[in-house]
């Protein structure tokens, strides 16, 4: 082979190229860090300390599932639909699978958390330290649960090469998330009352923006490749539907526990964890097998190998499972 010539001479007629590029790219990447930063750096014009340092304890508790779960689709998801690239309705039926699995699994988690979060907070913070944990923590994990749409949504358009097109989403997503959460804060001050109701007004609009933005992004990604409303509609009817249902007759068995202490919060987490799994399994036997089926399937995966043998005993004992 000849070798390679690297001419040291600085060529300015191709730096406009990188520049190009590169700025496009510093775009998108300041994009995504500011919407990920955001919250936080608004919030900190309007909130004092102690409410700021609420919102980020609820936070980081709160998202510590979904950084895992995330992390896990995005490492196997975007070279899966690479593969499929030539087969666009294949690629479309794998990612709207993915998408319910993900929503199987993790909404009912997070609604699941909103719904502890008050004994957990009990049990492990100083309410007269932290005033208003706990209904932080409920709101914050209501916003996890539908961003859970971000990584499956990122792989598909990036498997199919929509770089620019992603470019351009994110820098809108940011400019209507930061003012979401400015213009929560602000109607939750004015409305309300400064303080605590600032927070809440910003964390409701928090939620509104991920819900209508991440339904926004399924139905345009899979737009391409022939899905239809109905599509998107159904990554989140049957596990919102079923985990309000579960998770909210849990919440209401538990609250039928009285008492003060360390003692019946504990008592309160357990049974609202407990009937919650009960209710949310007895639901998705019955009508969606399917998606259990494949959550028990990537779950034989994932879990270490010691346990594989309890999850083998229990889809025996089922055998819908």
């Amino acid at each position: 082979l000849a070798p390679s010539k690297i001419d040291p001479r600085p060529r300015p007629s191709r730096w406009r190229y990188f520049a190009r590029d590169y700025s496009a790219m510093s775009v998108a990447y300041l994009s995504v860090w500011s919407k990920n930063l955001g919250d936080r750096i608004i919030l900190g014009f309007g909130l004092t300390d102690a409410l700021l340092a609420v919102y980020f304890i609820a936070l980081q508790v709160a998202i510590q599932g979904y950084a895992i779960l995330a992390g896990q689709v995005a490492g196997v998801l975007l070279p899966a639909l690479g593969k499929l690239k030539s087969n666009p309705t294949r690629q479309r039926e794998a990612f709207l699978r993915s998408l319910r699995v993900t929503h199987f699994i993790g909404i009912p988690a997070c609604f699941g958390l909103g719904a502890i979060a008050d004994p957990f907070v009990n049990l492990l913070y100083d309410e007269q330290r932290f005033e208003h944990l706990g209904l932080t923590l409920t709101l914050v994990a209501f916003v996890i649960a539908f961003r859970l749409t971000d990584a499956p949504v990122r792989a598909l358009m990036s498997s199919q090469g929509r770089f620019t097109e992603l470019s351009r989403l994110d820098v809108t997503s940011t400019v209507l998330f930061m003012s979401c959460v400015a213009g929560g804060m602000i109607g939750g001050g004015v409305i309300f009352g400064q303080g605590a109701p600032e927070l809440f007004g910003a964390i409701a609009m928090e939620i509104v923006f991920h819900v209508s933005w991440n339904f926004y992004m399924i139905r345009r990604a899979i737009s391409t490749t022939g899905g239809t409303f109905l599509d998107a509609l159904g990554v989140y009817a049957y596990p919102v539907l079923a985990s309000a249902v579960s998770i909210g007759g849990a919440w209401g068995v538990s609250q039928q526990i009285a008492g003060e202490g360390t003692g019946p919060d504990i008592l309160r987490l357990c049974v609202t964890v407990f009937v919650a799994c009960a209710l949310y399994g007895g639901i998705a036997l019955t009508i969606r097998p399917r998606e259990l089926r494949e959550t028990l399937d990537m779950s034989d995966r994932l879990l270490p190998g010691r346990l594989r043998p309890q999850l083998a005993s229990l889809r025996q004992r089922f055998p819908g499972l």
